[in-house]
C-alpha cells in the first residue's frame, strides 16, 4: 500500500475504533436498524477523513457538505441519505451547527478516549514493573537477612552484589 500524506488527518491515517463489545451491547446495535447501523458506520468514516474538523461532515471548518457529497461518498441515493440522516438527528447520534455542519455527536469523546486509555496503559505498565521490582527487592532483603547489597543494571537485566565485598550473589535476567 502507497503511503500518501495526503491521505493522513493530523499527520496519522484517519481510523474509528470500534470496539466488539460496546458496540453489540450498546445502543446503536439495538436501537438501529441494520441500514441504519452501516450508515452510522460509513458516517463515522467519513467524518475521521475530514482534514479540517475530525468528527464533522464539512469541507472547510463552517462549509457543510452539502446531501449530495455525502450520498455520493457513501454511494447511495439522496433520499435514502435525508432519510437516514433525519433518523441519525432524532436519534441525537448527529446535531447540525447554525452553519449546517454535520457532527457526529460523540465523535470526539470515544476517539479521546483511545488515547487515554492508551495512556493509562502504559502508566499501569509502569506501575506494574515497579511493583514487581519492590517484590523482587523485598525477596532479596528476606534471602540475605543483615546484608547489604548493591543491585547493579546490566545489558540483560541487573546483579545483585554484596555492596561490602563486591561478591555476585546472583544475576537476575529480565
Amino acid at each position: 500500500m502507497k503511503d500518501d500524506k495526503r491521505d493522513r488527518v493530523d499527520g496519522q491515517f484517519p481510523y474509528i475504533k470500534l470496539f466488539p463489545e460496546e458496540y453489540q451491547g450498546g445502543s446503536l446495535h439495538y436501537g438501529c436498524s441494520l441500514e441504519e447501523r452501516g450508515f452510522f458506520v460509513d458516517l463515522m468514516c467519513l467524518a475521521a477523513k475530514n482534514r479540517k474538523e475530525r468528527g464533522t461532515l464539512s469541507l472547510e471548518k463552517d462549509r457543510p457538505m452539502t446531501i449530495t457529497m455525502i450520498a455520493n461518498a457513501l454511494f447511495i441515493n439522496e433520499a435514502d441519505c435525508q432519510r437516514l440522516l433525519k433518523t441519525m438527528e432524532q436519534q441525537e447520534r448527529i446535531h447540525y451547527r447554525d452553519t449546517g455542519v454535520i457532527v457526529l455527536t460523540k465523535f470526539e469523546f470515544y476517539q479521546k478516549k483511545y488515547r487515554r486509555s492508551h495512556a493509562q496503559k502504559e502508566k499501569e505498565q509502569k506501575v506494574a514493573i515497579k511493583r514487581t521490582e519492590e517484590a523482587r527487592l523485598r525477596q532479596l532483603v528476606n534471602k540475605y537477612p543483615g546484608l547489604t547489597f548493591k543491585i547493579v543494571q546490566t545489558d540483560f537485566g541487573y546483579d545483585v552484589l554484596n555492596k561490602k565485598t563486591g561478591e555476585l550473589l546472583e544475576s537476575v535476567t529480565t
